[in-house]
């Protein structure tokens, strides 16, 4: 009785993990680009976050079988100071939502990127940083 009374009690609280909360932050002719706000977080010396892309016609799968998806979520890793990055999980959905393709790997520092100038994934990683920067400094005035 008690194992219920605490299940249900566990359910009725405030959920503690937040749902996604996606903001556009660039996109192209044919794309949207959106960073959840929730995710970023800071693991070292590293920010990392998941980035949605939206596409406005679907595109086909790399593997066979050759697939359509119409987006994309994966979680970047990005060094501020350095401006570099890795992807290091990518999923692929189909207009269902059903994951249609998708790869992981672990996070290794040496696999780290630059990033190319005057793109969507530099524009990604700048508001990633830009977000850290504003947690870091609101940090350090707390502090002083």
């Amino acid at each position: 009785m008690k194992i219920a009374i605490t299940i249900t009690l566990l359910f009725c609280l405030p959920g503690i993990a937040q749902s996604a909360d996606w903001l556009a932050v660039t996109g192209g002719e044919s794309s949207t680009v959106s960073v959840d706000i929730h995710s970023i977080s800071q693991v070292g010396k590293y920010w990392k976050a998941w980035v949605k892309t939206d596409l406005d016609a679907p595109q086909e799968t790399q593997n066979f079988p050759v697939k359509k998806y119409v987006s994309t979520k994966y979680l970047e890793y990005v060094d501020c100071r350095s401006k570099t990055g890795v992807v290091v999980q990518f999923l692929a959905y189909d207009s269902g939502g059903d994951v249609v393709e998708q790869s992981h790997a672990e996070f290794n520092p040496k696999n780290l990127r630059e990033m190319v100038p005057d793109t969507i994934g530099e524009h990604v990683a700048g508001f990633i940083c830009g977000v850290a920067e504003r947690r870091t400094s609101g940090v350090k005035k707390k502090g002083k």
